[in-house]
C-alpha cells in the first residue's frame, strides 16, 4: 500500500469511528453511564487521531455515517458483548496495521498506542455488561 492510500484510509477510518462511538454511547447513557463515558472518550480519541492523519495527509475528509448507523443495529442482533468483542478485535487489528508505518510517520505513535487502549476498553466494556 502506498503512503497516500494508507493515510487516507486511516484518516477515514478514524473519522468514521467518531459518530459510531457517539451513537453507541447514547445506547448506554441511562442504563450504564460508565460504559457511555468510556465510549465518549473513545470518540474523542478517534477525532484526535483523524486530526493527526489530516495534518500528515493534508486532506479534508468527512465522516461516513454507515458504521454509526450499522453498528448499533448489529449490536441489537448479535448482542452487546459480542459487538464489543468484535470492536476490540478491530481496534487491536488497527494497532498492528499502524505498526509498520511508525518509522515513516512517527506522529502516529500515540495514535497506535490508543488503538491498543481502545481494544482494552472494549474488552472492559464486555466485562461491565
Amino acid at each position: 500500500m502506498n503512503d497516500k492510500k494508507f493515510l487516507k484510509q486511516s484518516q477515514q477510518g478514524e473519522l468514521d469511528a467518531v459518530p459510531m462511538y457517539i451513537n453507541l454511547s447514547k445506547k448506554f447513557e441511562k442504563k450504564n453511564p460508565e460504559v457511555a463515558e468510556m465510549l465518549k472518550s473513545m470518540a474523542v480519541d478517534e477525532g484526535k487521531h483523524a486530526s493527526v492523519f489530516k495534518k500528515i495527509s493534508g486532506e479534508t475528509l468527512k465522516p461516513r455515517m454507515f458504521l454509526a448507523k450499522l453498528v448499533p443495529l448489529a449490536m441489537n442482533l448479535i448482542g452487546k458483548k459480542n459487538m464489543f468483542k468484535i470492536i476490540a478485535k478491530q481496534e487491536y487489528k488497527t494497532y498492528y496495521t499502524y505498526a509498520p508505518w511508525i518509522e515513516k510517520f512517527p506522529e502516529i505513535t500515540n495514535v497506535q498506542a490508543d488503538e491498543r487502549k481502545h481494544g482494552d476498553m472494549a474488552l472492559k466494556i464486555v466485562e461491565l455488561l
